[in-house]
């Protein structure tokens, strides 16, 4: 992407969008959802996966299509969205710091792990409305190469196999459980796909968002198939951090500097969640910012990145984060996409019948509008008389 424009191609959207879908969940998956459903966790993982796929094809915005009616209506919305996922990015934060603290940086406060992050992110975001797409096209991808790297290598410590499959035992209940327990990553999929959608150099298409969601949910399948392939559904329910774990046990049999790869682990993931937040934090300067107002973003974003580093250090514990996220965040989720998808379908409603620009015919300028009469312009007066 041109460093001098602000619309991303359509793979840096793609990369874009999974950022900001992958980020919460890269070193706290599957737990929870192992924790609810067990072995019907998949079903649950699939099913929210397919509720997504659908959410990315209806908050689309289409090509020639004219603005929303409801467009007050839907910024309010939008607003109370970018608040509950920047409530989502403090609790990541917090489990963050304490992954960190666990595994690397033992004593250490969790400010000193908290603000370092939150300034490299505040900065970017300052830069203007494209330096997040460079920054997230150069390093979401060799994050990924990075990670399944290690994967393919946690592999040869695969036992369980038969645990990472569909259970054939189908419960509804748990598989409701399941997709339930993932609704706070689906939080940012509107506003993400909304508010970026439309600068798809090229122009928009629901394709790309599409893509955007596979490659994430690819990715989160892969993580899941893993680490109960290696774990084990006992084991792994009664670890933190089982993503961690998995591929802490990976040897290099000292080939390298390094003999585990934990280390190169955490710094990877460290880097997911820092592009996450920073992903949710040009997604609220595209909501309240004025295109070009340089001045005002650089206040919005300091303003945000304090609320969020003070607030992350009012949470006590990560298990105090774990328990927000699951009674307290979760059940927002649910209620704030319930409505968000009431609101998309509306939106693909009205607009349904639509035809494209081209097809339009002449002095047809949007619908409610009146045509341009045929009648001749007044004459101009005459201004030496």
């Amino acid at each position: 992407m041109s460093a001098t424009t602000a619309n991303p191609s359509p793979l840096t959207y793609v990369l874009m969008l999974a950022a900001s879908l992958l980020g919460p969940a890269l070193f706290v998956w599957p737990l929870h959802v192992v924790v609810r459903a067990g072995q019907n966790a998949l079903w649950g993982v699939l099913l929210a996966a397919s509720w997504a796929i659908l959410a990315a094809w209806l908050h689309s915005p289409r090509p020639n299509a004219e603005a929303r009616a409801d467009g007050c209506v839907q910024t309010a919305l939008d607003s109370l969205g970018m608040i509950l996922l920047l409530g989502i990015d403090v609790l990541m934060l917090v489990l963050l710091a304490g992954m960190l603290k666990a595994f690397f940086l033992y004593e250490t406060p969790r400010w000193a792990c908290i603000f370092p992050l939150l300034a490299v992110v505040m900065w970017w975001t300052g830069h203007g409305r494209s330096a997040p797409a460079r920054i997230t096209a150069f390093w979401l991808p060799w994050m990924l190469i990075v990670s399944l790297a290690f994967g393919s290598l946690a592999l040869t410590n695969a036992t369980y196999f038969r645990a990472a499959l569909p259970s054939t035992d189908c419960r509804l209940s748990q598989v409701v459980a399941a997709a339930y327990t993932t609704a706070y990553l689906g939080v940012p999929l509107g506003l993400t796909v909304r508010r970026l959608g439309g600068t798809v150099a090229g122009g928009p298409g629901s394709r790309y968002a599409v893509f955007g969601v596979l490659l994430a949910g690819s990715i989160l399948l892969l993580i899941y198939g893993l680490n109960l392939a290696t774990l084990g559904p006992d084991a792994l329910v009664h670890l933190r951090w089982p993503s961690v774990f998995t591929l802490e046990q990976v040897t290099l049999d000292s080939a390298f500097f390094i003999s585990r790869v934990g280390i190169a682990v955490i710094f990877v993931w460290t880097l997911g969640v820092a592009m996450a937040v920073l992903m949710h934090f040009h997604l609220a300067t595209r909501l309240w910012v004025p295109p070009h107002r340089s001045q005002r973003r650089w206040i919005v974003t300091g303003v945000m990145g304090l609320l969020v580093a003070g607030a992350s250090n009012l949470v006590l514990s990560p298990l105090a984060a774990t328990h927000l996220i699951l009674h307290l965040v979760n059940p927002l989720a649910v209620a704030y996409l319930g409505i968000d998808t009431l609101a998309g379908i509306g939106h693909r409603w009205r607009t349904r019948k639509q035809p494209p620009e081209h097809a339009r015919p002449p002095g047809h300028s949007g619908p409610g509008r009146r045509p341009p009469s045929n009648r001749p312009p007044a004459p101009v007066p005459d201004p030496r008389h």
